[in-house]
């Protein structure tokens, strides 16, 4: 798994958003960027270590870019696990089993997307089932536009898209008519 995401980073063009050959955009805000940071130094201070992403000083000079990151050695307890970065950063944590796997995705307040990885379908297909968040992707995550999208827990309210994400514009009526 570590070999894959580093090769998937390693391929990554960062650059401006818009720009042809881009894969990697920038943060949206300099505050954002700041945050992102923040979650990586503190990860760094508490033991975690970087396995891909240390460099963060060749990224474009324009953009609030920030390098996308891997980290070992975390601990499910520590922040950088917990909170919800919304920057480039992969945590990986050792589970002893699939049942454990299953108990660290869902020990969190928050449950907005997951991934489940496995060359076996109906293992992934089973897991992710048990999953605790609004969408859950087997081997990647690309959400499908008309399909229902949000969180669950503390990540956001309802859904949007799809005919759930309407529901919430509409009202039922009964109404009975006699002759």
């Amino acid at each position: 798994m570590v070999q894959a995401l580093t090769a998937w980073a390693q391929e990554q063009q960062i650059g401006p958003a818009l720009a042809d050959g881009t894969t990697f955009g920038p943060l949206g805000t300099r505050q954002h960027r700041e945050r992102v940071l923040g979650f990586l130094d503190r990860a760094v201070k508490q033991g975690a270590e970087i396995i891909f992403g240390d460099d963060q000083s060749l990224l474009p000079s324009q953009g609030f870019f920030v390098n996308p990151v891997i980290l070992a050695g975390v601990d499910n307890g520590w922040e950088i696990a917990q909170e919800e970065t919304f920057g480039p950063i992969v945590t990986l944590i050792a589970a002893r089993d699939e049942e454990h796997a299953i108990e660290l995705a869902n020990d969190s307040r928050y449950g907005l997307a997951g991934t489940v990885w496995t060359s076996d379908p109906q293992r992934a297909l089973s897991v992710a089932r048990r999953i605790e968040a609004g969408s859950v992707g087997i081997n990647g995550f690309r959400p499908d536009l008309g399909a229902p999208f949000g969180g669950i827990k503390q990540s956001g309210q309802g859904r949007e898209n799809g005919p759930e994400g309407l529901r919430c514009y509409l009202r039922s009526d009964s109404i009975y008519a006699f002759r």
